[in-house]
């Protein structure tokens, strides 16, 4: 019974591993990585941005050209690594905006990176949201900074004369 048990056991081992011999088997398309960086502005929480942002995309080394996307929109290209592309949200409507961007290999394949979906805020919403933040810091500075004055000056008494204490030399000299 043991025996029997066993290798049933390893019987559905072995089918379960035959099974995903295939999908292992399986030539996967080489990843294409995006990433958006800061140049200047902001870039708050969330996905709220405002101001100069690059688009950089790495992927395979034959790699020949990237076509970066905005709303299906070709924004630009470039052939050379490092593949990026700089821009201005203030250049397009405030609102949500999907970024993405499309490799060519050297073959002639074509891979598409995942898409980022961005909120572009104007420069008034993207200054209220920085005060917004800033603000309160700034406020909380200002009560530490008066209550490590305050406390000292609270807490000091001014030396008794009982306690001065007495020089050993002679008052003429």
């Amino acid at each position: 019974m043991k025996k029997t048990r066993t290798l049933s056991t390893l019987l559905i081992i072995l089918l379960a591993f035959a099974a995903a011999l295939p999908a292992m088997a399986q030539d996967e398309q080489p990843a294409l990585e995006i990433g958006l960086t800061r140049d200047f502005g902001y870039g708050g929480f969330g996905n709220d941005i405002q101001g100069t942002f690059t688009i950089k995309v790495s992927g395979p080394d034959n790699l020949a050209e990237v076509a970066f996307y905005l709303d299906d929109t070709l924004m630009g290209s470039d052939s050379e690594a490092p593949f990026r592309l700089q821009f201005k949200t203030d250049n397009y409507e405030p609102g949500l905006h999907t970024i993405y961007a499309i490799g060519t290999l050297s073959d002639g394949t074509q891979i598409e990176t995942r898409q980022l979906v961005q909120d572009f805020l104007s420069s008034d919403e993207a200054n209220s949201k920085t005060i917004g933040i800033v603000g309160p810091i700034l406020g909380i500075t200002a009560v530490v900074m008066a209550i490590s004055y305050l406390i000292p000056c609270l807490l000091y008494t001014s030396p008794s004369p009982r306690d001065r204490t007495r020089s050993r030399m002679p008052s003429s000299a």
